[in-house]
Order: structure tokens, then C-alpha cells, then sequence
């Protein structure tokens, strides 16, 4: 493999050793700073070798305790969002984000009305503002 070393300074880390640093999931900017080069450089020696670039931002996705394909099963077998959520450790918007890239879509809120109030009152115990939130369980309360 060619080495990419340009400008004045040596790089401190060797071809083979950032894309096994990139291929294990580290970031770029991470290697860069630890090789004595930019990102840029280690993206392409990555690209380079053969490996796949991963798309910006797929390194801030923390792991998660289920895989896709078991929050995709358990979603379709009836469970809430909330439910499948809480199994993989992370939040609602992740698992549907999961659902929608499997080619699966969102199901509608089953909440009521009441059920929602209670909700936004319990958030608003937490801090929120509790006017918006009364008003809120007094529109439930009258709609039923």
C-alpha cells in the first residue's frame, strides 16, 4: 500500500494502522489527530484500501443492547415504540428510524386524549410549564 506522506511532517501512524483503527470504529478526526494528519488524509487511505466510508454522524450512534432486525421483530409483533425502545436502550425516535430504514412503517399513536394530558402533567411536574399543561388536562377532561 503507498504511503501518503506529504508536507513537512512525518505521519506517526502507518497506512495499515489507520484503516484497522477506522475499520474497528473510530472515527477519522480521532485517527487523524493521534497519525499527525487531517480527517481528509485518513478517509482517503481508508478509501484507498478498499474499506467503506461510513456515512457522517453513524459514529455517534451509542450500541445498542437489541440488533436491528430484533427491534424490526419486536415492533411488528405488536409492541409500543416505547416498549421497544426501552428493551434496546435508546429512544422512540431511533427505533422508528430503524423501522422506516427496514422498509417498515410507523404506527399511529394509540394514546387518548387523557392518556396524553396525564403525560404532559407528569412532564410538567419535572419542570415544565404548568399552565399549558392544566389547560391541556381540562381540554381532555371535557372532550372525554
Amino acid at each position: 500500500m503507498p504511503s501518503y506522506v506529504r508536507g513537512r511532517e512525518r505521519r506517526t501512524l502507518s497506512d495499515l494502522d489507520i484503516v484497522r483503527l477506522y475499520v474497528e470504529g473510530l472515527d477519522s478526526d480521532s485517527i487523524a489527530m493521534r497519525a499527525g494528519c487531517s480527517g481528509a488524509t485518513v478517509l482517503e487511505i481508508v478509501r484507498n484500501a478498499g474499506e467503506t466510508i461510513r456515512k457522517p454522524g453513524a459514529r455517534n450512534r451509542k450500541k445498542l443492547k437489541l440488533t436491528d432486525a430484533e427491534i424490526l421483530i419486536l415492533y411488528r409483533s405488536g409492541q409500543s415504540g416505547q416498549a421497544v425502545a426501552d428493551a434496546a436502550g435508546t429512544s422512540t425516535a431511533t427505533v422508528y428510524n430503524i423501522v422506516r430504514a427496514q422498509g417498515g412503517t410507523v404506527r399511529p399513536a394509540q394514546r387518548s386524549k387523557r392518556e396524553y394530558a396525564a403525560r404532559q402533567l407528569e412532564r410538567c411536574a419535572k419542570g415544565g410549564h404548568p399552565t399549558a399543561a392544566a389547560r391541556r388536562a381540562r381540554k381532555a377532561d371535557q372532550d372525554g
